[in-house]
């Protein structure tokens, strides 16, 4: 396993972000399928609200794990999500073994 240590909580964030994008679009998911119930955890969700709050990546693990559920996802490995840190966690990663 590669070591992660390094990365920062903003690199995590950005990853977070683009591998959630990445399933979405492999399901052909979008915020406006997931953001009514039955799909969001029984609580309506506005589309533009839903998608900031994404964006920013910045929710608690109950609110991801709503996601990860209404996206289609049974689960997520961290080796996963590092696979879209940003370039810059890359390279430093790459330089640190």
């Amino acid at each position: 396993m590669t070591d992660l240590r390094h990365v920062t909580e903003d690199q995590w964030r950005e990853a977070l972000f683009r591998f959630l994008r990445h399933a979405m679009a492999q399901r052909r998911v979008d915020y406006s399928d997931i953001a009514q119930p039955p799909s969001f955890a029984g609580e309506p969700k506005e589309r533009v609200a839903l998608g900031n709050k994404v964006r920013r990546s910045m929710y608690d693990p109950g609110f991801f794990l709503a996601l990860l559920a209404a996206i289609g996802l049974p689960g997520v490995t961290l080796e996963e999500v590092a696979q879209f840190l940003p370039k810059e966690a890359a390279e430093t990663k790459a330089g640190d073994s």
